[in-house]
């Protein structure tokens, strides 16, 4: 194995994953909730699907909010009338990577811990907000009132599910939220690993939250609907998207022509080396460095298709210390739209030349959906878990490549054995901001 360079002052080390993503269905055909490690292995290593409803191809959580509470076993009853559905979620992907790390909740194990949450949609913000506006103040409690002004305080504010998690483990340190679109999730851990770099903190717990009601995804299709009667297209050159609910994303395949919509959590611990040594925690692997880059185009929505953003990000993760050829393995950012394979191909192109063509890229966004705010989570997640298990795992929903794809997107439903030392994983925010994060194998 060649040997690993070291790169940064103070290792940042990812200790712990949790979930609480669309799960595969029981036995009665009720879908569960994908929790652990070991749940998510095995739907990513499968390119299971699990968004398709009843014939509506959609990442949604079934469970009720009454259901979520009572997997939630740190939170006193009485706080959690307050806490919505985007809350609920965050608590419980916190929950169960806080188990995985072999961190106690509310105990000096999150003393001084920070926690950051990315966040992309303000619909639980704005239907708390509704709320608030619509109701009658001649008919009502003092006590609703009351209860009124405390879900206000916690949903509103886009930090909110920060709040709540930090509450749930009683931590003192840095607290807030990332906003950036699709790559909010992966801009989080890239902050995170520089707070453990710089040794402003020891221990990080990122998370990535998103909910939409199914209400809201049927009010997008009909305006969608009502807005392609005038027959006009986007006044940005590029290949047509959609959101799709009638049939399954595939990104990389010659048939790429749109994204299926996803909710749900996710959550990593990074910790310093040290402190994961000390306490003889296990690690998954290393969070080397992660960079964000933007086009400069005038245009607040357009994508570069150039690629130019992408490659000037990959190059700033990997300075001088390593060098394309390093890179075994990319967890791409491509959520079914053609516009991705043109993209993301380009900026392989750049950097990676004739190497690129048996480089593995894929992508586990058909398993649940495209969940903008916990997608760079899950892709840090899916792979380390590669990493370890030495396998790389398809890409959900690729059937047949695109041949505009100049690397190897692994089609099918089955792993690939590989080994690799460094990896990249991508996420985009429309509008051209484009994240890499550079993961390696930990070795002392």
């Amino acid at each position: 194995m060649k040997e690993k360079k070291q790169i940064t002052a103070h290792r940042a080390v990812v200790t712990g994953m949790g979930f609480a993503l669309p799960g595969e269905k029981d036995k009665d055909e009720n879908r569960t909730l994908c929790l652990n490690k070991e749940q998510f292995w095995n739907i990513i290593s499968n390119g299971t699907c699990c968004i398709e409803n009843q014939g509506i191809y959609y990442g949604y959580i079934q469970q009720s909010r009454e259901e979520l509470q009572d997997y939630i076993l740190s939170v006193p009853k009485n706080y959690m009338k307050n806490y919505n559905k985007t809350h609920l979620l965050g608590l419980i992907s916190c929950q169960e990577a806080c188990k995985d790390a072999g961190l106690v909740i509310g105990s000096s194990d999150f003393t001084d811990a920070a926690v950051l949450t990315a966040r992309t949609s303000i619909a639980t913000c704005f239907d708390s907000f509704q709320e608030f506006n619509t109701m009658d103040y001649k008919n009502t409690t003092p006590m609703d009132t009351l209860n009124m002004f405390h879900k206000l305080m916690l949903a509103v504010p886009v930090n909110d599910a920060a709040m709540v998690q930090a509450a749930m483990l009683q931590s003192g340190g840095d607290q807030f939220a990332i906003a950036c679109g699709c790559a909010s999730g992966g801009v989080a851990v890239g902050i995170a690993q520089k707070m453990i770099m710089t040794g402003q903190v020891d221990c990080v717990v990122v998370s990535g939250v998103e909910t939409i009601s199914e209400g809201t995804i049927e009010q997008f299709l009909n305006l969608v609907d009502v807005a392609n009667e005038t027959g006009r297209k986007a006044s940005f050159d590029a290949p047509p998207t959609a959101f799709l609910v009638d049939r399954w994303m595939a990104p990389y395949d010659k048939d790429a022509c749109g994204y299926n919509s996803g909710i749900g959590s996710a959550t990593i611990i990074i910790e310093s080396e040290e402190r994961a040594k000390k306490r003889g925690a296990r690690i998954y692997g290393e969070i080397i460095d992660q960079y964000t880059a933007r086009g400069n185009s005038k245009s607040a929505v357009s994508i570069d298709q150039t690629g130019e953003p992408l490659a000037k990000a990959i190059q700033k993760c990997l300075k001088d210390d390593l060098k394309a050829s390093d890179i075994g393995y990319i967890n791409g950012g491509a959520q079914g739209d053609l516009i991705f394979n043109i993209f993301e191909s380009n900026a392989i192109r750049k950097l990676f030349g004739k190497n690129a063509e048996n480089l593995p890229v894929t992508s586990q966004e058909g398993c649940f959906g495209h969940n903008s705010s916990s997608l760079g989570i899950t892709g840090v997640a899916a792979t380390l878990l590669m990493m370890q298990h030495n396998e790389i795992c398809p890409t959900a929903g690729c059937k047949t490549k695109d041949d505009i794809c100049i690397f190897d997107p692994v089609p099918g439903t089955e792993t690939r054995k590989e080994t690799f030392d460094y990896a990249l994983s991508f996420n985009y925010q429309a509008g051209g901001v484009c994240s890499c994060i550079l993961m390696g194998k930990y070795e002392e």
